[in-house]
């Protein structure tokens, strides 16, 4: 082997290594995303599904940032698509008066035509209430946030306050429980951050005033968390200073089956136009959130993002401080093709093997409230690549009584004799495990 050739072959293995996901573990993340104000925001979910069948990612939920009676369903019938369809989808709960809605190009046809489990946005539990249950499950700094639309559902999960599933304020629970969260969102120049330029849609829509919710993040931040900015100059710079190129993708997916869902949301978008090319700010985010810095970005981390009320970003460093922002470290085109490969890429098989059972199953009364029970269990697993486990099912005497998307249920039974309960594991694919039991007696009513 001649020197050329083994230095080719040394640069080939570093590329393979620096490209994988951030551990040898898949990411644990929680996808939050204005699913119908854009189509990068399908690609995106595509890609995380690719990511996922090749184990790089397990996703937890999918929240909507952005308000729509289909937007929910769409999200689902994305999920049925790539074989996931128990994945949770939080819903945001405002109405299209108290907050931003966008035109519908793509969402409500895609519910129409692909199979789904939600009927309306309403099916759907708060995404506030789903962040609080998912993240008081997951291991400690074992989560990451990735935010590709509106910031308003962070905000509202740090002001949120204790209920049964934690303890825990909403600051604490993500300091807690959230490794680092990244958004979409903010405009930072490459050579002086610290001069103001403005985000141009997603930290500015909100429901009370622009930038509001993206400037209460960055006062309850807990600081111990990296917050990073995948701004609007990383995937569409070229849209700010034509010596630039934007990240491009799209065009591909007019060679997808026209039964395809992806390549369906794309032509829905471009409404017959001749090219389908769109920039790529979601799907950057998305690999950096999952795949680190690697190879495709740089971190500026350790400084202090400010927001001003008329929307100026600015960034100091400041050590400590663990706010940050990246840009590209590769050329445009080089990251275009790679975020296409993704999202092109043909979804795995549909899981056939069910989880483990769920462990040591308890169930008590309440202290305060004899007539409420509270089942709690230790995590099941599920052992697939692409395959993780996303819920559970409880079971009272035999009847499906609801499900949890984290390790404990409440349930109100009838008073007096036994009660059966069952746990079953759900996996994303929505093949459920053995059933676990445990029995109650529950207690006769007081006489009055």
């Amino acid at each position: 082997m001649t020197r050329r050739a083994l230095q080719l072959l040394l640069t080939a293995l570093v590329c393979q290594l620096t490209v994988g996901p951030l551990s040898a573990q898949p990411v644990r993340l929680i996808y939050d995303t204005d699913f119908q104000s854009d189509c990068d925001d399908a690609g995106a979910l595509a890609m995380l599904h690719i990511l996922a069948d090749r184990g790089e990612v397990e996703l937890l939920a999918v929240m909507t940032s952005a308000t729509g009676p289909q937007i929910a369903p769409a999200t689902s019938a994305f999920n049925h698509f790539y074989h996931r369809r128990a994945i949770p989808i939080g819903d945001m709960k405002y109405s299209p008066e108290q907050f931003f809605r966008g035109s519908d190009r793509y969402t409500a046809t895609i519910a129409a035509e692909f199979p789904h489990d939600l009927a309306g946005e309403d099916d759907a539990p708060s995404a506030v209430a789903l962040y609080r249950e998912i993240l008081s499950a997951q291991p400690d700094h074992s989560v990451v946030l990735l935010t590709v639309g509106f910031t308003r559902n962070i905000a509202d999960l740090l002001a949120s306050e204790p209920d049964q599933f934690s303890p825990d304020t909403g600051v604490d629970l993500v300091s807690k429980k959230v490794i680092r969260y990244v958004s979409m969102g903010g405009e930072f120049s490459h050579d002086t951050p610290e001069a103001p330029t403005r985000d141009r849609f997603n930290w500015k829509h909100d429901l009370k005033e622009p930038y509001a919710a993206i400037r209460e993040i960055l006062d309850l931040w807990p600081s111990e968390v990296p917050l990073i900015s995948s701004g609007w100059t990383v995937g569409d710079e070229g849209a700010f200073d034509p010596a630039f190129k934007s990240v491009w993708a799209g065009e591909g997916t007019r060679n997808l089956p026209q039964e395809h869902i992806l390549r369906r949301a794309y032509e829905l978008w471009f409404e017959g136009k001749e090219n389908w090319n769109r920039h790529c700010n979601d799907q950057c985010a998305t690999l950096y959130a999952v795949r680190g810095p690697g190879p495709d970005f740089i971190e500026h981390l350790d400084g202090d993002i400010d927001v001003a009320p008329d929307g100026a970003d600015t960034w100091t460093a400041q050590r400590d401080l663990n706010q940050g922002y990246i840009v590209k470290a590769r050329d445009a085109d080089l990251l275009s093709t790679e975020i296409e490969q993704l999202m092109l890429a043909d979804p795995a098989a549909a899981d056939t093997t069910p989880p483990s059972s769920p462990n040591t199953v308890t169930v008590a009364t309440l202290p305060d409230d004899p007539a409420t029970v509270r089942l709690s269990w230790l995590p099941a697993t599920d052992a697939d690549v692409g395959s993780w486990v996303v819920a559970y099912r409880v079971y009272r005497d035999g009847q499906y009584v609801g499900a949890a998307a984290g390790t404990q249920y409440f349930d109100h039974p009838p008073t007096g004799s036994h009660r059966l309960y069952e746990v079953a594991a759900v996996n994303a694919a929505g093949l459920e495990s053995t059933r676990a039991p445990t029995l109650i007696q529950m207690a006769e009513p007081q006489s009055p």
